[in-house]
C-alpha cells in the first residue's frame, strides 16, 4: 500500500490534519478516488 505523509508546515494546520484522522469516505467516494489515481499506480 502507498500513502502519502501528512504533515504541517505551521501550526495553524494542525487542526484540519488532525481531523482529517477522523474523516469517513462513503464507498463511492473511495470508488472515485480509487478511479482517478489508477492512472498514477
Amino acid at each position: 500500500m502507498t500513502a502519502p505523509v501528512a504533515s504541517a508546515s505551521n501550526v495553524d494546520q494542525l487542526p484540519a490534519l488532525i481531523a482529517a484522522a477522523d474523516l469517513q469516505l462513503t464507498n463511492d467516494e473511495v470508488q472515485q478516488l480509487d478511479t482517478a489515481s489508477k492512472a498514477f499506480a
